[in-house]
C-alpha cells in the first residue's frame, strides 16, 4: 500500500518546537496583558505559536505568520472572522504587530519580540473609534482608556481635542442627514465616545488637564483591575459629583450660583474663568450640540420635530457645557442625572424654555397620535405609521384630502372601479393632491375643510349610497331576470342589488351566495358557498365535490354557472 504525507495547510506554517511566548520581551507581554482582554491575549499566543521566526535588521527578532488572507486564517483556525479582525486592527494600533497585505505574496503577520517602544500618540486608535463599527470602535475606546490609565496620554495637547473635533463633526453630520432609527443609535454611540472622553481619572492625559480646566484633578477611587477589558464606560462617579468632591467642600461653591448660571446662559457657557479656562468657542458649540439632544427618544422623527430641534440650537437648554442628559452603551439607555447631580442644574420651577420644549414635544405626540389612528383606519396596521407621520407634517391637507378621494371610490366608485389596496390608493391620491395648482374635485371639497373625522365622513357616504341604491330603479340586467323561475320557499328571497358591477361589497357577496344556493337547488346540485374577503372587496367562494371557485362579481357567476352546469350535466349521462 502507497503512503501519503499529509502537508500542514499554507495558512498556519509550522513553527519551533520551543516556546515563543518565553521568547518575547517582558514589556510586551505586560502591555498585552493589562490592555487586552483573556480571549484577545489568547489570541495573539495562538497566532504566535503558529509563526516562524525571522530575523530582520529594522526591528530585530519577529515572528512571522504567511496566509493567503485574513478570513482564510480565520477559517485554519476556527476562529470568527470578525472577532480575528477586530484584534488584528487592535494589535497593529498597539504596536504589537504590523500587517502587511500583499495579493501575490499573500498577507504577512510580523510580530515584534523584542522591547516594547511605547505609543508616540493614540492617532491609530482614535481612528478606529471615530470610523468603524460599533464593535470595534467600543473595543478601541476601551484599549485606549486602558492605555492611558496605565501609561497615560502620549499626546496631552492634541490627542483628545481632536478626537472631539471629529466626533462633533460626525455628530453634525448625523443631525443634518434624516433621523431614523439607525442613524439615532449611531448618534448616541458618538455621543457616548465623546462623554468617554471627559470619564478618564486626572493623568497626563485627562481632558480636563489639556483644556485648562483650573479645579484640582479628581483621582480615580476605584481603578479597573489589571486586564479587565471592559472598563464602565457611563459611570459617572469618577467625574465632577458629590463621590469625588474634597471633603468639607460645599458643591454650590464648586458649581457657583445656580441662580446665576441659569438667569444667564453665557455666564454658564462663556465665563472662561470660572468655567473652562478656555474662551475658545468650539466648546460653546459643543454645549448647544448637546442641548439639542434632550428630546424624547422615539422610533420616528418628523420635520415638525427637525425644525424645533434647530429652533432648539438658539435658544439653548439649561446643561452645562461637559453634561449629558442620556448616553448610549451597548444598546442600553443610561440616565445620568442619578449620578452626576451637580453637571445638570436644576430648579423646581419652569422655565419658559422648558415649557416651549414641553409643547413642542406635546405636538410631536398628538402628530404621532394622529398619524397611528390614520393607519389603522387605511391599512387597519400600524406598519407604514412612519409614511403617515411624512404626510401629515408636510402637507395635512393634501392628506385629508387623499382620505376623502380614498373613501369616495370606496363608496361611490367611478369608472376606476373600488379600490383594491387602501393605501396605495391614498398614496397616489396625496401625490395628485400636493402638486401645486391641483384642481379639487367638488365631491372632495365638500368634506375637505370641514371638521368631520374620518369616521364621522365614511358613515355619511355610506348613508348616503344606501339611499342611493333604495331609490334608484332597476337596471336592464336586474330586469331581464326572469320572474316566473320558481324558487324553494324554504330559502328566503334574494332583494334586488344593482348587479352590473365588477366587484362585491360584503352585502353583495352574501346575497349573491344565497343566489348561488338557490341556482343549485333549481338543478338539484348541492352547493356550499364561503363569503371570503379579499383587501378591500369580497369574494364568494363556491365548492361541490372536490372542485372550487372563487366566484368576484354577478357576472362572473352567470357565466360560471353555464360551464358548472354542462359540467355536472355531461356527469350525470356517465354511465356509473
Amino acid at each position: 500500500m502507497k503512503k501519503t504525507t499529509s502537508h500542514r495547510p499554507n495558512d498556519l506554517p509550522a513553527g519551533p518546537d520551543i516556546d515563543k511566548w518565553e521568547q518575547i520581551d517582558s514589556s510586551r507581554r505586560e502591555v498585552l496583558l493589562k490592555l487586552c482582554s483573556s480571549k484577545v491575549a489568547a489570541l495573539y499566543k495562538t497566532l504566535l505559536s503558529q509563526a516562524s521566526i525571522e530575523y530582520n535588521a529594522e526591528q530585530g527578532m519577529v515572528a512571522v505568520l504567511t496566509c493567503s488572507t485574513i478570513r482564510a486564517l480565520a477559517r485554519a483556525l476556527r476562529k470568527s472572522y470578525d472577532f480575528l479582525l477586530r484584534c488584528v486592527s487592535i494589535f497593529k494600533a498597539l504596536g504589537l504587530m504590523h500587517h502587511v497585505p500583499n495579493r501575490n505574496h499573500g498577507t504577512r503577520l510580523s510580530i515584534p519580540l523584542g522591547c516594547y517602544l511605547p505609543l508616540s500618540s493614540l492617532t491609530t486608535l482614535n481612528n478606529l473609534i471615530t470610523g468603524t463599527r460599533n464593535k470595534l470602535s467600543r473595543l478601541a475606546r476601551q484599549t485606549k482608556n486602558l492605555y492611558i490609565q496605565h501609561y497615560g496620554d502620549p499626546d496631552p495637547h492634541h490627542s483628545y481635542p481632536s478626537t472631539i473635533q471629529q466626533l462633533k463633526a460626525a455628530c453634525e453630520q448625523l443631525l443634518q442627514g434624516p433621523l431614523n432609527q439607525e442613524s439615532i443609535q449611531l448618534l448616541y454611540a458618538r455621543v457616548g465616545t465623546m462623554v468617554a472622553c471627559f470619564q478618564n481619572p486626572a493623568q497626563p492625559g485627562d481632558p480636563s488637564a489639556s483644556m485648562g480646566d483650573p479645579t484640582t484633578p479628581i483621582h480615580q477611587q476605584h481603578p479597573q483591575a489589571q486586564g479587565d477589558p471592559s472598563p464602565s464606560v457611563g459611570d459617572l462617579s469618577t467625574l465632577n459629583g458629590r463621590t469625588g468632591l474634597p471633603e468639607g467642600e460645599d458643591p454650590s461653591q464648586q458649581m457657583g450660583d445656580s441662580s446665576t448660571n441659569i438667569g444667564d446662559p453665557s455666564q454658564q457657557l462663556g465665563d472662561s474663568s470660572t468655567k473652562m479656562g478656555d474662551p475658545s468657542p468650539q466648546k460653546g458649540d459643543f454645549s448647544i450640540k448637546m442641548g439639542d439632544l434632550y428630546v424624547p427618544k422615539q422610533d420616528f422623527f418628523s420635520p415638525i420635530e427637525l425644525e424645533e430641534g434647530k429652533k432648539g440650537e438658539k435658544r439653548e437648554t439649561q446643561v452645562s457645557p461637559i453634561s449629558i442628559i442620556d448616553i448610549v452603551d451597548n444598546n442600553n439607555i443610561i440616565n445620568l442625572s442619578n449620578f452626576n447631580d451637580n453637571v445638570i442644574d436644576r430648579q423646581p420651577e419652569r422655565s419658559p424654555q422648558s415649557e416651549t420644549m414641553a409643547g413642542c414635544q406635546t405636538r410631536a405626540e398628538r402628530l404621532r397620535s394622529e398619524a397611528m389612528a390614520l393607519a389603522l383606519f387605511v391599512e387597519n396596521s400600524p406598519r407604514n405609521v412612519a409614511s403617515f407621520i411624512h404626510k401629515l407634517a408636510n402637507n395635512p391637507q393634501a392628506t385629508r384630502a387623499a382620505v376623502i378621494d380614498l373613501l369616495i371610490q370606496t363608496y361611490m366608485p367611478d369608472y376606476r372601479g373600488k379600490p383594491r389596496n387602501r393605501g396605495a390608493w391614498l398614496n397616489k391620491a396625496y401625490t395628485h393632491y400636493a402638486a401645486p395648482h391641483v384642481l379639487i374635485p367638488p365631491m372632495v371639497k365638500r368634506w375637505l375643510y370641514t371638521h368631520e373625522s374620518w369616521q364621522e365622513i365614511e358613515q355619511a357616504l355610506m348613508q348616503e349610497t344606501e339611499q342611493q341604491q333604495e331609490q334608484r330603479p332597476p337596471t336592464d340586467a336586474e330586469a331581464s331576470v326572469p320572474r316566473e323561475r320558481e324558487t324553494d320557499p324554504a330559502l328566503p328571497a334574494v332583494p334586488c342589488r344593482d348587479r352590473s358591477k365588477n366587484w362585491l361589497d360584503q352585502l353583495d357577496a352574501v346575497q349573491l351566495a344565497q343566489q348561488i344556493v338557490q341556482d343549485g337547488a333549481e338543478h338539484g346540485y348541492m352547493l356550499k358557498t364561503e363569503i371570503v374577503p379579499d383587501q378591500a372587496v369580497w369574494l364568494v367562494r363556491v365548492r361541490w365535490g372536490e372542485h372550487q371557485l372563487d366566484i368576484r362579481s354577478w357576472a362572473h357567476w352567470r357565466g360560471e354557472f353555464a360551464e358548472i352546469h354542462a359540467m355536472l350535466q355531461a356527469r350525470k349521462r356517465l354511465p356509473e
